[in-house]
């Protein structure tokens, strides 16, 4: 192992190998080295730590990300998120989540109605909300991730988006190694960082046209506005509010409400940040058509490469996937199977477990890991939409 003297660590690092101290793991693979993990080397007065890794330059998460993107066929643009998922009538499992889901945007509404208000909401009842949805999230990623692409109400969209958006920022905190704790903090930033839109004029706010840009810079102030409320109210850690303040805010300074640049930046909003906009794309509005999940991504990276930090961007990239897991897809050789595991060196590559080898029904179903697949040219041609799949399913189970 390579012995990297503490004093040659910055804040920010990140490393393609685990980061050991005293044979104990300081920083997973991709995970960048903490502020607060810094202050703790130096108080604790380490002298180095291990790494058979290298350090990675922004330069080359960058280049990796653009790869992604001429790796995206145009061709994946047929359906948009709604048509691909769906869940089974007799999946008691799936009911259950969806149950859950339900109750986790009325708690979320509650607590934006009665802000809108005046009148205080229940923190408690959120904080345990964030970490239900933790645990579901925990016990089911799968089924938690399918949840996303639902079609919401016009009238609960907003809120409807929160959990989403939690959903999503707790996947991507795992995949960087946060604690269960900052699990928790993390998905109440998600429910609660469009918490200034309840200060924004109802006109703006559903309008069905594109905003003017005197509207826009009015919706703009909402990260200033929901900060605002939550200091106010004075029940959540300050990480917590940061997210809200700062989830529109850009590494290269682009952002809103005040341009900072990604030094300045909590890593909470920056998570955050890239799950909302994420999201967002996943469903139609007035002036904008939803798109699959591989144009999402696609069209994610072509605005936020150079603007985003791009460690979080990969490590979304990485958790989310061009295909995402439980999506069915047909490969360049016509086989059909179900996206099992994302896999982070190709991304576009991903394990998947084939039902049928050409025209012909594999049984028992076999896995294949793309990203290692010897047959040249075999990739993913397009995600089936959910009628597909529900007939693809019903063909091979026999009914």
């Amino acid at each position: 192992m390579k012995r990297i003297p503490v004093e040659e660590l910055k804040p920010g690092m990140i490393f393609d190998k685990p980061v050991y101290v005293n044979n104990d793991v300081l920083l997973n693979s991709y995970q960048p080295l903490k502020k607060s993990d810094y202050e703790r080397l130096i108080e604790w007065k380490i002298d180095a730590v291990y790494t058979e890794g290298n350090l990675l330059q922004k330069e080359k998460f960058e280049d990796e990300l653009r790869d992604i993107i001429s790796d995206i066929s145009d061709l994946a643009n047929t359906y948009d998120t709604s048509d691909i998922y769906f869940f089974a009538e007799d999946d008691t499992l799936a009911t259950s989540a969806i149950e859950k889901h339900q109750e986790f945007i009325s708690i979320v509404k509650d607590c934006f109605q009665k802000v809108k208000e005046n009148k205080d909401f229940n923190s408690s009842e959120l904080r345990n909300a964030a970490n239900n949805l933790v645990s579901l999230v925990n016990k089911n990623r799968r089924l938690s991730f399918k949840l996303i692409f639902g079609t919401p109400k016009l009238e609960d969209y907003l809120y409807y988006t929160a959990v989403n958006t939690a959903i999503l920022a707790i996947m991507t905190a795992q995949t960087m190694g946060y604690s269960r704790l900052h699990l928790i903090n993390i998905a109440l930033g998600g429910f609660l960082h469009d918490i200034g839109m309840t200060k924004i004029s109802p006109d703006i706010l559903y309008k069905k046209e594109q905003l003017t840009q005197t509207e826009l810079n009015i919706m703009k102030k909402h990260p200033f506005y929901g900060y605002q409320i939550l200091r106010r109210i004075n029940a959540f850690p300050e990480d917590v509010n940061l997210i809200v303040l700062q989830h529109h805010e850009r590494a290269d300074g682009s952002g809103y409400p005040y341009g900072f640049v990604s030094s300045q930046i909590s890593d909470y909003a920056k998570i955050v940040g890239i799950c909302d906009t994420y999201v967002a794309m996943c469903h139609e509005r007035s002036y904008r058509k939803a798109k699959t999940p591989p144009l999402i991504m696609k069209t994610l990276l072509k605005e936020e490469i150079g603007k985003m930090d791009p460690n979080v961007l990969k490590m979304f990239t990485y958790t989310v996937g061009v295909y995402p897991i439980g999506s069915f897809v047909e490969l360049t050789d016509n086989s059909i199977g179900e996206v099992m595991l994302q896999n982070i060196n190709v991304i576009t590559k991903p394990t998947v477990k084939l039902y049928t080898q050409g025209n012909k029904k594999i049984d028992p179903p076999t896995i294949i890991n793309l990203a290692k697949e010897e047959r040249e040219g075999l990739s993913i041609k397009r995600v089936l939409a959910s009628e597909e799949t529900k007939e693809f399913l019903r063909k091979i189970r026999g009914k």
